[in-house]
């Protein structure tokens, strides 16, 4: 699907500022895809043939993004302090929760886990050593409680048979090179190689994406293409279906974007 510089449906904010600034996160539910489009502080919603769905606006301009799977939008401002997430439910806010963070280890990314929890990851993690657990804070949006969850890295990778569960957890960290768990379940894992590039921005740039079978025999290497209006084109701007299709947003320098898919293979 093609897109190109403005605020119509079918295209997207793209601007210079200090770095190079784009659509920050892509994701696909379902039947639904959605993007983060910052700089026009709206999510677009296209279905998977790319026929537009609609535009829901927000507030502020939101540094990420989740959805669960009721619909809920979650979006994230971690410019403040404590950082916010705004809820919405239909296109409409319902809710805005607060939460504190050490400034040595802020809000930088949130993830909806099926089916009942919201998690909230720390960037400035991806420059250290990938411990053998990590904290995460999670939040039950039925209870409106936090909790704190002491989760096991290696634990995650263990397949299951049915459901697929977007992470994007740092898996290892190696020289200017890091592995994030993209997805896992239904007998594949989806892992996606980051560089980090010293540009601007010091960014990561996802390379590829492997996909892993449960005899990890048959691995599969899905080049991506380099994305130049974003802040890093990591694994957020990268999304994996429940059919295990996946989803990359990509864009150059001439003002172009698209969102690219792969099918999976029979």
């Amino acid at each position: 699907m093609e897109l190109a510089k403005g605020s119509g449906n079918y295209e997207v904010g793209l601007a210079e500022e200090d770095v190079a600034i784009g659509p920050y996160r892509l994701l696909a539910l379902d039947s639904t895809l959605y993007l983060l489009d910052q700089l026009n502080k709206r999510v677009l919603c296209w279905d998977t043939s790319g026929s537009f769905v609609r535009e829901i606006k927000t507030a502020f301009r939101p540094f990420d993004m989740a959805v669960d799977r009721s619909g809920r939008i979650y979006l994230l401002e971690n410019r403040t302090q404590p950082a916010q997430v705004a809820i919405l439910k239909d296109g409409k806010e319902i809710e805005r929760i607060n939460i504190k963070y050490d400034a040595k280890h802020p809000v930088t990314a949130l993830v909806a886990h099926p089916g009942d929890s919201l998690l909230f990851l720390s960037g400035s993690d991806l420059l250290q050593p990938v411990p053998e657990s990590a904290g995460i804070l999670s939040y039950i949006p039925e209870r409106k409680t936090f909790k704190l969850k002491l989760v096991e890295l290696e634990s995650l990778q263990v397949l299951e048979a049915s459901g697929l569960r977007p992470l994007g957890i740092v898996t290892r960290f190696e020289g200017r090179t890091t592995e994030i768990l993209l997805c896992y379940g239904d007998g594949r894992l989806w892992v996606g190689t980051e560089t980090y590039i010293q540009d601007k921005s010091g960014s990561f740039s996802m390379r590829e994406v492997i996909v892993l079978d449960e005899s990890a025999e048959d691995e599969v290497y899905l080049p991506i293409p380099s994305s130049y209006y974003s802040y890093d084109t990591g694994w957020r701007n990268v999304s994996v279906d429940s059919q295990g299709n996946i989803y990359v947003f990509t864009s150059t320098s001439e003002g172009k974007a698209s969102i690219l898919r792969w099918r999976p293979s029979p």
